[in-house]
Order: structure tokens, then sequence, then C-alpha cells
């Protein structure tokens, strides 16, 4: 204070004198490095795509490249794109978002599925193309069991992808039309769920949309594009499934989540057994942060019940009867195969690929992720579809071998892509931010190129021909199979003359006598009626026929003339 009582002023500092404090610059994310082996594997795998012969009946899930010549400006651009968004990981929702809407509708309009020749796609078509909804007031139950039984159909595959597309189909819309459009609904809801898992791994992190592109990136959007079977479901659900799994059960509403989830996957088909074990291990396995016991409890009773309720539908239903020909059927197959690694890695490139390549790229840093609890649920459930890939669907009597069956894999490859993820989360963002630049081209290139194959009718028939005359890429069963496929597309065609000889070929090969009579109504079609008889005396030379089998034979009998040695004198 002054002297002489004056008020003392507080002086305020000049304009030149005013310090603020700088403000801060944003730093960059740190980048990591690859290790010498992870890019020792990279190129192993741009070497395989690159040099894997389109003939090559073994090499089929890295041939792709090779085989879609006329697509590879649309493949390279797709690769730039992913190394675009790898590298840059745009920060505007808008991008991420137009390159899934692409990804959702390029398999399904572009390059959609043409010959079916994949899994029993061509089977569904037909039967679709054939079915009809009962009107209101009718027996919708007797209609759901008939066409559970001829479409093989469970009940949300039979909710999900026949009633849409029989009741499109019903108002004008082409069968192929009606798929494709089943497809693009349940592709949308594929990426956002994978969009989810990624989140639900890296909050808030730059690297979680790229992770989440690492994801869907696999040869299973073949199953959206215009692909008439549960596989696209299959994928839905399971990678629901897992988003509820590997997250924390901090409430009792998770552990509902995740056991309607469990639930939707038992309906939508029985291979989603195999993920019993890994619910039961989250339930009263070793926990994880974030879980309290109350909800593991809660989980841990849910999944009793749906598995008391799951037997006991089985045992009064005919899915029962399906499970136990499933079971004989693995038996046989484990008495008469041996492993074939070619096929096997092929159709992991083709449904994993994020997989073979991820404990390349993770290096030492992705180490911890054995030790963890989320390790074991993995591969509880990844290893016995892993045995049933190498040991049991490769020889498989009722099966269509590796390369044709490849969508029985689709549960096999969402579970393992799925630990990819999580592997490569746990060796950090730094590592991610450099391993995703580089793996997303190649992901890119190699899941669309097994979806523009598929979608070339010349490709894919010269893929199919390659099989049948391969003389170790089947066994005969399987190239029964193959050749009554071929019988049925001729017939589709309108080449009976054409579709005849496949289906004897097919009787000679599988013995089903079904497939000669067949061959009989092809060749009456084709006017040649001495070659049906011989037909129809080719599968009574087999042993008595079913009283449906007879009937069939003498239907087909009551259009041929009578033969000469009939005729009385």
């Amino acid at each position: 204070m002054k002297q002489g009582g004056g008020r003392e002023r507080t002086r305020r500092p000049s304009r030149s004198t005013d310090v603020r404090a700088p403000r801060a610059k944003p730093q960059k994310p740190e980048v990591g490095s690859l290790e010498p082996a992870a890019w020792i594997a990279l190129g192993a795998w741009a070497l395989a795509l690159l040099a894997a012969s389109p003939d090559s009946t073994s090499m089929w899930g890295f041939n792709g490249f090779r085989s879609a010549s006329s697509a590879w400006p649309l493949l390279v651009l797709a690769a730039a794109l992913a190394w675009a968004l790898g590298r840059f990981r745009p920060q505007s929702p808008w991008a991420w978002r137009a390159a899934g809407l692409a990804l959702a509708l390029a398999p399904a309009l572009a390059w959609r599925e043409k010959i079916h020749f994949l899994g029993d796609t061509q089977l569904r078509m037909r039967a679709l193309f054939a079915e009809r909804l009962p009107r209101l007031g009718e027996a919708w139950g007797e209609w759901a069991a008939h066409a559970s039984q001829t479409l093989h159909a469970s009940p949300l595959d039979l909710l999900v992808d026949v009633v849409p597309a029989v009741r499109l189909h019903e108002q004008g819309a082409r069968i192929a039309d009606a798929v494709a459009w089943t497809g693009i609904a349940l592709a949308l809801v594929y990426l956002v769920l994978a969009w989810r898992l990624a989140r639900r791994l890296l909050p808030g992190s730059d690297v979680a949309a790229p992770l989440a592109l690492a994801i869907v990136l696999t040869g299973t959007l073949e199953a959206f594009a215009g692909y008439a079977d549960s596989a696209g479901l299959v994928a839905v659900v399971a990678i629901g499934w897992w988003a509820e799994i590997l997250s924390p059960l901090d409430r009792s509403s998770r552990a509902w989540r995740a056991t309607l989830w469990f639930a939707a996957l038992i309906l939508t088909h029985r291979v989603g057994a195999a993920m019993l074990l890994p619910q039961l291990l989250r339930a009263a396995g070793p926990p994880i942060e974030g879980d309290r016991p109350e909800a593991r409890r809660t989980l841990l009773v849910l999944t009793t019940g749906v598995l008391a309720i799951a037997v006991g539908a089985t045992l009064l239903s005919a899915a029962g009867r399906q499970l136990l020909r499933d079971l004989t059927e693995i038996a046989r197959s484990i008495r008469a195969s041996s492993l074939r690694p070619l096929d096997g890695v092929s159709a992991l490139i083709v449904v994993a690929p994020l997989a073979l390549i991820a404990p390349w790229l993770a290096g030492r840093a992705g180490r911890a992720f054995w030790r963890t609890p989320r390790a074991a649920w993995i591969l509880a459930g990844a290893l016995p579809l892993l045995i049933a890939l190498m040991w049991v669907f490769p020889f498989g009597e009722n099966g269509l071998g590796l390369h044709r069956d490849w969508d029985t894999n689709v549960l096999l490859g969402v579970t393992l892509t799925v630990g990819a993820a999580v592997f490569l989360s746990g060796a950090g963002q730094p590592k991610l931010r450099a391993a995703l630049p580089v793996t997303l081209p190649l992901l890119a290139i190699t899941a669309l190129s097994w979806v523009a194959v598929n979608a070339d009718v010349g490709l894919a028939t010269r893929r199919a021909i390659a099989l049948a005359t391969s003389p170790h890429a089947l066994t005969d069963p399987q190239r029964a199979h193959l050749h009554a496929y071929f019988g049925q597309r001729a017939m589709d065609e309108r080449h009976p003359e054409v579709a005849a000889p496949h289906y004897e070929q097919a009787f000679r090969e599988g013995g089903n006598p079904r497939r000669a009579l067949l061959a009989a109504e092809a060749w009456l079609l084709a006017g040649n009626e001495d070659a049906a008889r011989a037909a129809i005396a080719a599968a009574r030379g087999r042993g008595p026929l079913s009283s449906e089998l007879e009937a069939d034979a003498r239907q087909i009998e009551s259009h041929l003339a009578p033969s000469d040695s009939s005729r009385t004198p």
C-alpha cells in the first residue's frame, strides 16, 4: 500500500509481455516395425499368389489371382484402396462406410456366383424356384417341416435365407436376385458386427477400423455373393457371438446376449454345436478382467438350459436322424482318410488368411496371448473344426471335396479370424500400424480373387472340369457328386444329351441307382430310348429298387415305346 492512504493499483501486463503457453502439437501415433520373419512370410504369400498355376487342383486357394486375369484391374484397385485405408486410417466415418458398402454390394451385384458349382447352392436354388409359401391361415408348421427337409434348412436358416427369397420371388423377382438381396442385407450386418468387435478389442484406437477391414477381407465374402445356402448367416451369427463372448461379463444382460447368439448359432446350422465348449469355458473357466461372478453364473445356467432344449429337440425331430447320419459318416471317414495338407492350407487361405499370417506379424509381441483365457476359448472352438477340415471333410462319402465344400469351414474361418484379431490386438497398436498397411492389400487380392473366379462362368467351369479329370483331387463318391452336378447343369441348360453321360458316370462312380434313373430320363428327353432302357436296367441290376425309385422307373418306362423283345408276334 502506498503512503498517504492511496489505493494500490495493480498493473496490467502490456501486450508485449503477455505470455501464453504454446498450443501443443498433436503427436503422430507411434508406428512399430515388423520383424524380418514377417516380411519373409508376406513375401512368400505374395509369391504364392503370383506363381500358383490356374490349372493346379491342389492350390485352389492361392491360384484365384492367376486365374482371374480379366479382373486384375479391379483387384489391383481394391488392393490399392485397402493399402490406403490401412496406411492413412481416415478419421471420417464416411470413408469406412463407403468401403463397407462396396464390400457388401460388389460380391452380390458385380461378382455374383454364376454356375453354383460350390457347396449345395445349386440344389437350393432349384428348390427355392419350386417352393411356394402358404397363405395366412394355412398350415405353416407343415410347410416349415416340408421346406426344412427339402432344403436341408435349420429353423433360423429357413426364416432368414428361405422365406424372404421365396417371398421376393412370388412378388416377381428372379430367384437369383432374391438370394442376392438377402446376401447384401446379411453382408451389411456382418460388416457392422466386425466393426463392433474391432472397437471392443481396440476401444478408441485409430487402428480399430483397419482391423475390422482385415477381419472381413476373407473368402467368406463369397457367402454373400448370391450364394443360396446358410454360409452367410453362419458367418453373421458366429461373429456376433464371438463379440459377446470376448467382452467382459460385467452384467447379466451380457450373459443373456451371449446365450441368445449361441442359441441362434445352433438354430442356423448344426455345426454351431461345436461352439458349446467355448461357451462353457466362458461361463465356468478362468475369468477375464471386468467379469462379475453373478453374470458368469447366469451364463452357465442359461447355457445349460439351451443345451437341454437342443438335446430334447434333436431327439424328438428329424435333426436326430441327421445327426446320427453325420456321426456315421465321420466314423467312416476317419477309417478311410489320410491327410492332404495342400487342400487344407488352401481351405484356410480362403476362409482365414489373417490367422495364417498373424503369428508372423505379431512376432514376439504376441506370445502373451497364449497365456490368456481368450486363447483357450479360441482353441476350444477351432480345434474340433480343424480336425474335421483335415481328416473328415476331405473323405466324407456325402462330401463334395474341400474345394467345393469350402462353406463347411465358414465357422472355422470366423473363429480363427477372430482369434487372429485378438492375437494382433494384444501385440500393441504400434505393431498393428506397421502390419496392416502391408497385409490388407494381400488380404484383398486373396479374398476377392476367390469371389471373382466363381463369378466367371468360363473360369468356374474350367475349375470344375479340372477337378473331374484329376485322378487324385477327389474320392470316387465325390467325383460322382461332381458328375451329378454336371448332369443337372446340362439339364438346366436343356441339353439332355450332355446330361445323360454325366449321370451314367456318376452312377458308375458312386453306385446310387437314382442317378441311373436320371440318366434314363435324360436319354428319353434326348430321344435315345435304347440308352434309356439300358440305364433303367443298370439301376435294377444293383439290386431291388426302393418303392420310390421303382415308381420312378415305371414312370419313365411308360413313356418308352415297346421294345422289339416285348412285342408279341
